[in-house]
């Protein structure tokens, strides 16, 4: 049971995650969600350590990251723009 009820909980794992869950589960959805608490917890350490590479500049932050962060396309495309900048300019800086 244990492997087919948690692919077939992933969805649903995400929608729950995203919107929240039903007031009224039916047993089958409620297992198919609890199977999946694991890799909901592991979705959101990673997002978690994305955001932190992210600030910390270990990584480039990815097109569709920033664009859904931004209230417009022009506030998405400074901040691209100002990111890259200061990326090049550490790398300049930096000893060695």
């Amino acid at each position: 049971m244990g492997r087919k009820k948690t692919l077939s909980g992933e969805v649903l794992s995400d929608f729950a995650a995203a919107y929240g869950a039903p007031a009224a589960l039916d047993y089958d959805t409620f297992v198919q969600l609890y199977l999946n608490i694991p890799r909901r917890n592991s979705r959101t350490a990673l997002l978690f350590s994305d955001a932190v590479s992210v600030a910390v500049g270990t990584t480039q932050k990815p097109a569709d990251w920033v664009y859904d962060s931004s209230e417009t396309p022009e506030q998405a495309e400074k901040w691209i723009d100002d990111h890259n900048t200061a990326q090049i300019l550490s790398r300049m800086n930096a000893p060695g």
